[in-house]
């Protein structure tokens, strides 16, 4: 079951969510929904999702329903983002397989959230006018002002105007505009949290890359969706001019044999066997660990979007 809707938004910082709430009740909306939600933003090698702000989402919601979400490239209009969105409700014991098929279809995992989302809804004509007070976990609140009409065809001018009417409800508590996406904020958290400083080089445990290496026969584990993508994602870092180093322990040197002439016949990783860590200089090197919040392919994603920016 699938719905599309076309959808205007404009969001702020919330510094005071109660005279938030009062001016909301103020404007005769209802308190329609609290919920527990679970984002998870997938993009494509390129990054083009995240540069124009096309959204592919799975979200889950109470830990009991999941849809997945996705709205086209965002027309802006000075700050405001107008999106056509389509959602398929899910069952939630599916996700593994959902994630598993939007991993084959070519799609990385960016980030992935927790937060609490209180709605306020109130509707006029054929547009619902929705208020939602939004904490993020590890992030902060935020609030967001969203219009949306199913009309097949609505001028999307007409809900830019509308929506500006209805922010300027709220214009005497002087709201603080949040201009990124929550997915970048979120990123740009995980970025600074993880690099600490200037580097030119990555090191990373091969396990962390090439799952199952020790368990499987090198071959099958080469051939595993997650290297193959995790492989691609270490191009395009040598791409941004980033060294990688890849430390091994106890493969045979059969496999490293494997290893060098089938993804590295052309020399461009330095493999290093785990003892000889000591000689490798790690005073501009960046040690990526992967772990259960922070798989390497979403680390890797947010270094080549966030590396060198100004933040």
């Amino acid at each position: 079951m699938y719905n599309t809707k076309y959808q205007i938004e404009k969001k702020f910082f919330c510094d005071n969510s109660d005279d938030l709430i009062y001016k909301v009740l103020e404007n005769h909306m209802k308190l329609v929904d609290i919920s527990y939600e679970t984002d998870q933003y997938f993009t494509d090698i390129e990054s083009e999702y995240i540069k124009n702000k096309t959204c592919l989402r799975i979200r889950k919601v109470n830990s009991k329903n999941m849809e997945i979400t996705y709205k086209g490239a965002s027309k802006e209009f000075t700050n405001l983002y107008a999106k056509c969105e389509t959602n398929i409700n899910l069952d939630i014991k599916n996700y593994e397989g959902v994630v598993e098929l939007l991993s084959n279809l070519g799609f990385y995992n960016y980030v992935t959230f927790d937060k609490t989302r209180k709605t306020y809804s109130t509707k006029k004509d054929d547009i619902i006018f929705n208020v939602m007070i939004e904490d993020i976990k590890g992030l902060g609140s935020f609030v967001e002002f969203e219009i949306l009409s199913s009309v097949e065809g609505i001028d999307i001018e007409h809900l830019k105007n509308k929506l500006n009417e209805f922010v300027d409800n709220f214009s005497s508590l002087k709201l603080r505009e949040a201009i990124l996406p929550y997915r970048d904020f979120v990123a740009r958290e995980i970025y600074n949290k993880n690099v600490k400083r200037d580097f030119k080089r990555i090191l990373l445990d091969i396990v962390d890359i090439i799952p199952n290496i020790n368990e499987k026969g090198i071959k099958e584990a080469l051939c595993d969706n997650r290297a193959i993508l995790n492989l691609k994602l270490i191009d395009k870092l040598m791409e941004n001019k980033i060294d990688i180093i890849i430390i091994y322990k106890d493969l045979s040197k059969d496999t490293l044999n494997y290893i060098n002439s089938s993804i590295n016949n052309d020399n461009r990783y330095v493999f290093k066997n785990i003892k000889d860590i000591e000689n490798i200089s790690l005073g501009d090197t960046l040690i990526l660990k992967d772990d259960v919040d922070y798989t390497f392919s979403s680390l890797a994603l947010i270094i080549l979007n966030w590396y060198g920016k100004k933040i």
